[in-house]
């Protein structure tokens, strides 16, 4: 076993599995008590931002093989929390399965948590955050800076705010000018002030 590999397990001897031939680059805070379990062939690059792995006593974060997070990386279970194989989190991205407080009412009492996960190759763009109860299936990309709290399908990518499928975009002006010509434009709707 390398040197590098002997470092890389003694920065998650919090964890409670590491696997084989993960590396950690720079600085990793393995923070909570809960059970992590990172898979094999898992790079925790925190060379210039340090990656934070969170799990409260009782909850459950799963980091499956392959997967690659990046600096600035926070991942925070208050319940569960799972990567599957082969996914990779851009720099300062974040995924939480809580929101740790609630937007109305007494601000003091921590909402129910609802699980996340991200299936098989999802890939988070840099600042992109993943809310509680999200679902991501296989191959999901997720663009720069979008905030996703629901299930998107098997192989959608998502980009802007609010976040739309890639390449959907509304009609332009010239689009809207001949369908009105043809006669099939949709209704327009009046404001009166």
């Amino acid at each position: 076993m390398t040197a590098l590999r002997v470092l890389s397990r003694l920065k998650l001897w919090r964890c409670a599995k590491v696997g084989a031939r993960v590396e950690v680059r720079g600085h990793v805070y393995v923070i909570g008590g809960g059970l992590i379990e990172v898979g094999d062939d898992v790079l925790l690059d925190g060379h210039l931002v340090p990656v934070e792995l969170h799990a409260e006593p009782g909850a459950v974060l799963v980091i499956g093989q392959g997967c690659v997070l990046e600096g600035g990386v926070s991942l925070e279970a208050q319940e569960r929390v799972e990567l599957g194989p082969g996914c990779r989190l851009r720099a300062f991205s974040k995924v939480m399965d809580n929101h740790f407080h609630p937007v109305l009412g007494a601000r003091h009492v921590r909402p129910p948590s609802k699980p996340v996960k991200l299936e098989a190759g999802v890939e988070l763009g840099q600042r992109a955050i993943v809310l509680p109860g999200a679902w991501l299936e296989a191959n999901v990309r997720i663009g720069p800076g979008v905030v996703i709290g629901r299930h998107v399908k098997v192989g959608v990518s998502l980009v802007g705010s609010p976040p739309s499928p890639r390449g959907a975009s509304s009609p332009s002006h010239a689009e809207l000018r001949d369908a009105s010509i043809r006669g099939d434009a949709p209704p327009v709707r009046e404001v009166r002030s």
